[in-house]
């Protein structure tokens, strides 16, 4: 049905350049639909198109349409890395930029902080803040661990989990078993609008991703920039998603995956020095400045203009 659709909007003369989002399915569909003589097509990658669905007849559809694509973007610099080794140096497309996801800094501020925010006067202050799918590779129950540990045990750090997935349950009964109950608040999926004034609101922000045993990793943590955005101090596990969003000991802190204790004593350090997590949260600011969606958008103008010739 793409396919079709996509020929059929090709032979009416209207496209100038088609822009696929995901290295598979949308952009294997393009090289396979699209003549040479049809309009170009750019690749976005995002990362699990690139670090998931490594069967060998996978490999080579990726390969496929990677060597049809006019031009190539990635949303972080490990992706583009990750394009290099699954096309080897001979046929390493040139053509390949990063042009990362971006986020609204007016929308997404410190000026949204809302002291009243009922969950975080239910729960109590510091809140540390998780935004995001509850699955596997988010690493939730890390956080969850974290808070359990005997360094923030005793302390009113709390949490709140913004998201839903499938392993929301599990996580529930997770935070109820390690007696969190009345630290944690799982707040479900909210609408989008809701999100700024949520992170703003917010003391700290955690994304304790890892990697997946079928290699499925973060490709570009949009949900730190929001929350860099937003003034927050940022804890990360060392997932290459985090990389160029987070500057460990200048934004906030990095940490090995699958380690609650080391996320425990990150989340603590913050905790404990209001100083410090006002510093870090003012340069995650700055940071953010960076992805702003004006700038974004225009290196996507500039790049569709003449993808050929990026």
């Amino acid at each position: 049905g793409l396919a079709h659709a996509m020929r059929q909007q090709a032979k009416r003369g209207r496209i100038d350049v088609v822009q696929c989002h995901w290295l598979v399915p949308q952009a294997v569909v393009a090289a396979l639909a699209l003549r040479r003589n049809a309009p170009p097509f750019v690749i976005t990658c995002h990362g699990s198109d690139l670090y998931g669905l490594n069967q060998r007849w996978l490999k080579a559809l990726k390969r496929f349409a990677l060597r049809r694509a006019a031009a190539v973007t990635t949303v972080s610099e490990p992706l583009k890395g990750e394009i290099r080794s699954l096309m080897g140096e001979s046929e390493w497309p040139e053509r390949t930029a990063v042009v990362s996801m971006g986020v609204d800094t007016e929308r997404f501020a410190p000026s949204r902080r809302n002291p009243d925010w009922a969950p975080s006067k239910a729960l109590g202050r510091p809140v540390v803040l998780f935004v995001g799918r509850l699955v596997e590779g988010k690493g939730v129950s890390f956080l969850i661990q974290a808070l359990g540990n005997p360094v923030l045990a005793q302390t009113t750090v709390c949490a709140a989990i913004v998201g839903d997935g499938p392993q929301r349950q599990a996580l529930e009964e997770q935070a109820r078993y390690s007696g969190l109950g009345e630290r944690i608040r799982f707040l479900g999926s909210v609408a989008h609008d809701a999100l700024p004034e949520i992170y703003a609101s917010c003391d700290i922000f955690c994304l304790p991703a890892i990697r997946t045993a079928r290699g499925e990793e973060e490709g570009f943590g949009l949900v730190l920039a929001e929350a860099a955005s937003s003034g927050l101090p940022i804890v990360a596990a060392r997932v290459r998603g985090a990389q160029g969003l987070l500057e460990d000991g200048v934004t906030g802190s990095m940490v090995a995956e699958r380690d609650p204790v080391a996320l425990a004593k990150a989340l603590s350090a913050l905790a404990s020095d209001a100083g410090l997590a006002a510093r870090f949260g003012a340069n995650a600011r700055q940071q953010a400045l960076k992805y702003d969606w004006q700038a974004i958008a225009r290196r996507y103008r500039d790049l569709l203009a003449c993808p050929c010739e990026m």
